[in-house]
């Protein structure tokens, strides 16, 4: 539920989705696929990214889940897969990065995934 930066933190930039005022999340919807028939996980969840310009700004830290799938959603390449999250924490403060994770349970194959989240301004 941390993350500390030692290299590369060009190619974390485009993944990280930084909330600049306080959203609730209503809805998280799912679409996912692979190269072969594997079952997957997802989880979105949220971060307390460190500020400044000092060697420690974008860690991250108090990673907070925010959904999940319930249970294992299996993919293939001769589909495209969807499905709604569980919503676990709806409230996101301000300031905070959210993060997207998809998990292949038991196997290396490619996956493709999309999360899209319904979301209101607190």
């Amino acid at each position: 539920d941390t993350l500390t930066i030692s290299s590369n933190a060009d190619f974390l930039v485009a993944c990280y989705w930084y909330v600049p005022v306080a959203i609730t999340i209503d809805e998280v919807r799912v679409l996912g696929a692979g190269e072969a028939a594997d079952t997957i996980n997802f989880h979105l969840k949220s971060y307390t990214m460190a500020s400044g310009t000092g060697s420690d700004a974008g860690d991250l830290s108090s990673g907070t889940l925010l959904a999940h799938n319930g249970s294992t959603l299996t993919v293939g390449n001769d589909r495209v897969t969807t499905t709604t999250l569980t919503v676990d924490s709806a409230n996101v403060a301000a300031d905070k990065v959210i993060l997207a994770f998809i998990e292949n349970v038991g196997a290396t194959t490619d996956l493709t995934a999309q999360l899209i989240v319904k979301y209101h301004y607190q």
